[in-house]
């Protein structure tokens, strides 16, 4: 992973977006800058429109009113596919992987677009090609020694744990070269041990000055390793700071726990 940005610079800024489904208004005027290089944890009560929200960011529901902008650049009328190309990549609630594929032929399918071989050289086995497969491999491997599965390397995808596929998941994103990162609840299906190995994960990443933003349901990862915290309620913001600012602010606790504020926010679930 190589550094991609510069703490400071703007990655990701949304500006008041807005949709609505059927008559329902799922997000309304939610406003954020993120900053590159850190880790943004997106959380609020289920229901709150945080995948919504990653929907309308990564445009596969273009919003209704509203502009993000990632590194500057708006993003309005740019298919998914386009904003995936400029660099903001994205994962989903549950893994994905494809089946028939190894693990390590999962994890190459994420540097697909970025491959520069033409499809006649990597029918002929040019040189070129060959040297390139052979780069892609290792980065491949390096990933899964990241992830803790380079022994799983030649098994079969679907047949790996799911806490596994997830992590999995990440790591083909991470081979995309993203420039901004957005995982969708990466510490589902995890157990304390892969939770534990995601969080050494998500500091990585971040050392790389990947930019990432998380939806995420376990409040002491996103305790341990976010800079900053986004609460959604009712597809409104209501809160955004450091997690200690967050866990402190009353509306986030009612949120959360109605309006009782004798518990943190820690203990409940996003």
């Amino acid at each position: 992973m190589s550094t991609l940005s510069h703490r400071g610079e703007i990655a990701l800024t949304a500006l008041e977006i807005s949709r609505s489904f059927g008559g329902v208004q799922a997000i309304r005027d939610v406003s954020f800058e993120v900053e590159a290089g850190t880790i943004t944890a997106l959380i609020g009560p289920n229901g709150a429109g945080k995948t919504t929200l990653f929907n309308l960011i990564t445009n596969i529901f273009p919003p209704h009113s509203g502009v993000v902008s990632l590194f500057g650049a708006s993003l309005e009328g740019w298919s998914p596919n386009r904003v995936a190309t400029a660099g903001l990549i994205r994962t989903f609630q549950s893994a994905r992987v494809f089946p028939g594929m190894s693990a390590l032929e999962n994890i190459l399918v994420g540097r697909h677009r970025l491959a520069n071989a033409t499809i006649p050289g990597q029918m002929f086995r040019t040189p070129f090609a060959r040297r390139e497969e052979k780069a892609l491999i290792g980065s491949a491997e390096d990933l899964l020694e990241v992830i803790g599965l380079a022994d799983d390397r030649d098994t079969h995808a679907p047949d790996l744990p799911m806490g596994s596929q997830k992590l999995l998941d990440i790591a083909r994103a991470l081979m995309a070269r993203p420039r901004v990162l957005l995982l969708d609840e990466p510490a589902a299906g995890l157990n304390d041990s892969e939770t534990a190995q995601l969080s050494e994960l998500l500091m990585a990443i971040r050392e790389s000055e990947i930019t990432v933003v998380i939806v995420e349901h376990n409040m002491s990862l996103v305790m341990d390793v976010a800079d900053q915290v986004i609460v959604l309620e009712a597809g409104r913001l209501i809160a955004r700071g450091t997690p200690a600012d967050v866990q402190a602010d009353g509306r986030v606790i009612a949120a959360y726990l109605g309006s009782s504020e004798e518990e943190c926010p820690e203990r409940g679930s996003a």
